[in-house]
């Protein structure tokens, strides 16, 4: 995203299908209200592919976009503040991309503009161009971890790496891979599960797994490592669903430890679920290498594990 005084040029990511204008700026910038978005049509400051945009047209992905004036001024009028006291672990680095290892206990994205304490905030403290990349609220990230979750989230120095990564994200050309610890024995050693996803109940806050329907979000496993009650599974996606891997494996009767929303068993010594996202694949946007990220369980995961028998 290129960002001057009074504008804002942008390029739309490849989409799975045509969206209205309208609805596209407002998950890009969702601190518009929609009662705001059209007042910004109305003023002409909207500019796709050189021509005065309507908010009834749609896009598909790499038309040029220019916000001007009261656009522009409306898409920074609020910005995530930084907080330089939080701790950041970066993985991996270049000009383009980075990679950070997220600690447990730490909101990965923040759902208000004055929350403090999540890792964009830090992200900010250490890059403050960022807040100009993804969303205003993103600090360049494209993926977001589950609050008790640890491990890899990746981000991209500039709007146009953070386009280009999330339409290789959107194509299935990243690759996600996690650790787990589930209840009892898994007996195949691997598989994959594609049963449908939809939205979290009001009252259990659950993910609801259809097992009778096939979706679109495929989680594929291999066993790691077999401990007496307990499998340690290596677990990839790259599509993902809120709370994916968490109802997924707790629908094949294997909920993992110390998960208590999708009824994990307790863990003697682990203070949350046992889920730590060790593995990220990409090509990389400017140079097309494989690129292939790792992270160590960390200590928090590794002391309760180390206590448990193999079976052997």
């Amino acid at each position: 995203m290129a960002h001057a005084a009074s504008t804002v040029a942008l390029c739309v990511v490849p989409l799975a299908s045509p969206l209205r204008l309208d609805l596209y700026l407002h998950q890009l910038f969702p601190h518009l209200s929609r009662r705001q978005i059209p007042e910004l049509f109305a003023s002409g400051d909207i500019i796709v592919n050189g021509r005065r945009a309507k908010k009834s047209e749609r896009v598909s992905g790499k038309e040029d976009m220019v916000l001007g004036g009261q656009a522009c001024r409306a898409v920074f009028a609020r910005q995530l503040p930084a907080n330089p006291h939080l701790s950041l672990t970066i993985a991996y680095q270049d000009t383009a991309l980075f990679v950070v290892d997220k600690p447990a206990f730490t909101a990965t994205l923040a759902l208000r503009f004055d929350e403090t304490d999540t890792l964009a905030n830090a992200l900010l403290a250490r890059f403050p161009e960022l807040v100009h990349v993804g969303g205003v609220r993103d600090a360049g990230l494209l993926q977001r971890l589950d609050r008790d979750t640890s491990g890899l989230v990746l981000g991209a120095h500039t709007q146009a790496i953070w386009q280009a990564l999330q339409a290789q994200m959107q194509a299935g050309g990243i690759e996600k891979g996690y650790l787990a610890l589930v209840a009892g024995e898994v007996k195949p050693t691997s598989g994959t599960i594609d049963w449908a996803l939809s939205g979290r109940s009001k009252h259990s806050q659950r993910v609801t797994v259809n097992s009778q329907s096939h979706g679109s979000y495929v989680t594929a496993w291999r066993v790691d490592r077999r401990y007496c009650a307990y499998t340690l599974l290596d677990v990839t996606i790259r599509q993902g669903f809120r709370h994916q891997i968490r109802a997924h494996l707790a629908a094949m009767g294997h909920p993992i430890v110390g998960d208590r929303r999708y009824n994990g068993p307790v863990l003697p010594g682990l203070t949350r679920h046992f889920l730590h996202a060790h593995c990220l694949s990409f090509r990389h946007p400017v140079t097309a290498r494989a690129v292939c990220i790792k992270s160590q369980l960390p200590a928090d995961l590794r002391q309760p594990l180390s206590r448990i028998k193999e079976d052997l």
